[in-house]
């Protein structure tokens, strides 16, 4: 009995320090996060002490990075496989390709992301260039997404497109401006309307050497000499500009404008020199004809004419189906006279000029009882008052040319007109001046109808002729005889080798022109050549000024530098006027809950310079594609 107390006892030790023994070696083994589900050993009771290296399938234990089976049973199997050289080589190996297969998954991710950023900016910028509104984007999103790439990357509400995406497509645009304009010699011109929420809102116009770009549109709720200095300066700050880069300030002859620029604006941009529009200018001389108590009845009778066509599609098809049957050549309807665009009141009275014979019987067959119609045949009853208005008509048509000649020519401010405003004012003076004393020569018709009249009534008409010859050159000479920039573009024209044999030659009658008011010892010798070079070359009519300078800085660097922006010296407002004229198209009444910085941001992207064009022109909405216009344009229709 003692015996087996003391055998089982035996026994009882023996097994006690085996599960000791089993336990600390179950200690010493490194085990998972997880805990452990199978405490029974087996192939999953090793991979899930080795979760990083194993993995069980089919009840056999494989090596993650080996892809073969190991030996389950023994650990010491499985430690001596993770210390081999094989194992870590493959371990290591995939390691870096599954962190170089993250880096291009992240990196295609990355560039897909940018390839749909691109596309919707370039939408937007694609909208607001064409003035077509972001809310015809629910009708182009089906069109694109069949027939773009990237057409699915467009939201579904434009409320977005105006919220995130317009503002930064608008600053893309502004940095683009701004780098064109840093160091170089720009001209600011400014002018301002009344749209048609009634605000006054100022424009500013930034040019150089013939590129003209809009970068501000301003609100503001009063407009005087204070409020439109401070605004001008304020947006050239804000537009990163250097007032000293500042050497034209262009406006109208407006007396705020004049007040601005005397009081305040002179003495920022010490450099800058005020141009006052030469366009105003001859739209003022025209405007005495128009307001001459002698032409009264022929500014009724245009105004008269616009109201009995405007918004009467009917009356202009019979108009030109009458034409038709009086086989006139030019079967048109008559132009509208607008105040706010020069020259149409002059192609007005042209038109009327041709066709007044005709208008009585015309109206007659209309039957109409409209007031426009009946002042115009209570104007045309008796024979005595149409020969009277054809003398006037016919005198406006032949003596006009003039005027919206040199209205044309300097309308081309992306052009070297700055060379030919001196003699172009100063023919269009001696024309007024010689018309005041003019017998005859007004023009073959006008002449042949005044040949028909007896001589008392001939000299009455010549008289009132003459007045009216008068009135536009006292309204001619008042601003360009003072016009603070005529001895300027006198000056220019040394830069025209077509007229520089006729200037003065020595560089010191040019100190107006600040370069060369103190020139350098290489400028003297290369303008000493120049001169040298004009006075013996002949030059074409038609010579390009712009190319020419272009090959002649070459061999004459430091005189083009001086030349080209001079060659380029505003002349006009005319750029302003045409932002003017896109502001109105775009803000029409389905449009006017527009906000202001939105209206501001249209406008500025709509009005693009055609020398500069929006980097997003080779972005992917230009690749996907190549849509055509014309079946989009029918589409959004």
């Amino acid at each position: 009995m003692c015996y087996l107390l003391r055998r089982d006892s035996h026994t009882n030790v023996q097994t006690r320090g085996k599960k000791s023994a089993m336990a600390k070696r179950l200690a010493e083994t490194p085990k998972s996060s997880k805990k452990l589900r199978n405490s029974i050993l087996s192939a999953k009771f090793r991979a899930e002490q080795y979760p990083n290296d194993f993995y069980e399938s089919g009840e056999q234990l494989f090596c993650r990075f080996c892809q073969h089976t190991i030996d389950w049973t023994r650990k010491n199997t499985c430690d001596d496989h993770l210390q081999s050289k094989t194992h870590i080589r493959n371990r290591d190996k995939k390691q870096t390709s599954a962190s170089r297969s993250l880096q291009q998954s992240l990196g295609h991710a990355n560039k897909s992301a940018e390839a749909r950023r691109e596309f919707i900016e370039d939408f937007v910028a694609l909208c607001a260039e064409s003035d077509i509104p972001l809310e015809k984007m629910k009708k182009l999103r089906p069109f694109l997404v069949k027939h773009c790439k990237q057409g699915g990357a467009l939201p579904e509400h434009e409320s977005s497109l105006r919220q995130i995406h317009l503002p930064r497509v608008f600053e893309q645009h502004m940095e683009a401006v701004r780098q064109k304009l840093q160091g170089k010699k720009i001209s600011v011109v400014v002018d301002e309307t009344t749209d048609a929420r009634d605000c006054s809102v100022l424009n500013i116009v930034i040019g150089f050497e013939g590129q003209y770009f809009l970068v501000d549109v301003i609100f503001m709720e009063r407009c005087n000499y204070s409020t439109f200095a401070q605004a001008v300066i304020g947006s050239l700050h804000n537009n990163k500009l250097d007032l000293n880069d500042v050497w034209a300030v262009v406006t109208d002859n407006a007396a705020y404008c004049l007040k601005a620029y005397k009081d305040v604006l002179r003495d920022v941009m010490p450099h800058s020199r005020h141009v006052t529009c030469l366009c105003h200018v001859i739209n003022l001389v025209g405007e005495t004809w128009q307001h001459y108590s002698y032409f009264s009845d022929v500014s009724s009778l245009v105004t008269w004419m616009r109201s009995a066509f405007f918004k009467k599609p009917a009356r202009k098809r019979r108009w030109v189906n009458f034409l038709i049957l009086k086989d006139r050549l030019q079967t048109k309807v008559p132009p509208e006279a607008v105040s706010t665009r020069w020259n149409t009141w002059f192609e007005a009275v042209k038109y009327h000029a041709e066709h007044v014979h005709l208008y009585r019987e015309f109206f007659l067959a209309e039957n109409s009882s409209s007031q426009a119609v009946t002042n115009i045949l209570s104007l045309l009853e008796k024979e005595e008052k149409v020969q009277a208005l054809t003398v006037q008509l016919t005198f406006i048509s032949d003596v006009c040319s003039k005027l919206m000649t040199a209205l044309t020519v300097l309308e081309g401010t992306h052009h070297p007109t700055a060379v030919s405003v001196h003699n172009v004012m100063e023919d269009l003076g001696f024309y007024l001046v010689n018309g005041t004393a003019k017998t005859c020569g007004f023009g073959a018709e006008t002449d042949m109808l005044l040949s028909k009249m007896c001589m008392a009534e001939r000299r009455k008409v010549l008289d009132q002729l003459h007045d009216a010859f008068h009135l536009a050159f006292t309204k001619f000479s008042k601003h360009w005889d003072t016009h603070p920039a005529k001895e300027v573009y006198r000056l220019v024209r040394v830069f025209d080798p077509r007229q520089a044999p006729a200037m003065e030659k020595q560089i010191q009658a040019y100190t107006q022109l600040e370069p060369l008011a103190h020139p350098s010892a290489e400028l003297y010798e290369q303008w000493t050549a120049y001169q040298h070079c004009v006075s013996r070359e002949p030059y074409p009519p038609d010579l390009d000024l712009a190319e020419y300078w272009r090959g002649l800085s070459v061999r004459f660097p430091k005189v083009a530098e001086v030349a080209v922006p001079y060659i380029y010296f505003p002349v006009s407002s005319v750029d302003c006027e045409s932002s003017f004229s896109k502001y109105k198209t775009l803000l029409t009444d389905k449009r006017e809950t527009l906000t202001e910085m939105n209206t501001k941001r249209l406008t500025i992207m709509s009005v693009k310079d055609g020398r500069i064009k929006h980097e997003h022109g080779s972005g992917s909405l230009c690749k996907c594609a190549q849509l055509n216009l014309t079946h989009l344009i029918h589409f959004l229709c």
